[in-house]
């Protein structure tokens, strides 16, 4: 984060660690390798579901996901934006699975909760609005709010409860 991933070179990181080059290079056959190592544990580390499992309700959920975004952007200042633009070619190809991975990941989640959610009125969902679709707009006003830089989900459950339940 000091210098820029372009600028940081195996032999530096291994002073910073104290650790051998050898002992990187023993785990990581490349700077692009440990850089997919690092975003792929942050991003476990983010998106972790809590010890008890699913969720019961959509509400529940979206607290979840929230918080989750929240605690990220104050532990890994700058990921979101950031992680995508270090990569290089077939790495980014990497990059960019890892992160719909962990994307994919909490999108399920969401419909998930929507499926379990026992609250959700028996004509909330139709043709035109399914809840795939609900999960896709809960998902899309998500990231939408993690790139505005707000991580308050009043707004989105206030919209959810009265359109659901």
């Amino acid at each position: 984060m000091e210098k820029g991933w372009s600028a940081i070179s195996i032999r530096a990181l291994a002073a910073a660690c104290g650790v051998s080059v050898g002992a990187i290079y023993n785990y990581f056959p490349s700077k692009a390798e440990l850089l997919l190592a690092t975003v792929d544990t942050i991003c476990a580390d983010i998106f972790r579901m809590p010890a008890e499992g699913g969720f019961d309700s959509i509400t529940d959920c979206i607290r979840w996901a929230y918080a989750r975004l929240a605690d990220g952007l104050t532990r890994y200042p700058g990921f979101f934006v950031s992680h995508g633009t270090i990569f290089t070619g077939e790495d980014r190809e990497q990059g960019r699975a890892m992160m719909h991975h962990a994307w994919q990941h909490m999108h399920d989640q969401l419909l998930r909760a929507m499926e379990r959610d026992p609250r959700i009125r028996p004509d909330a969902f139709d043709a035109r609005l399914t809840r795939q679709g609900m999960t896709e707009l809960i998902f899309a006003q998500l990231l939408s709010r993690l790139t505005l830089g707000g991580c308050e989900p009043d707004m989105l459950l206030a919209l959810v409860e009265r359109c659901l339940y």
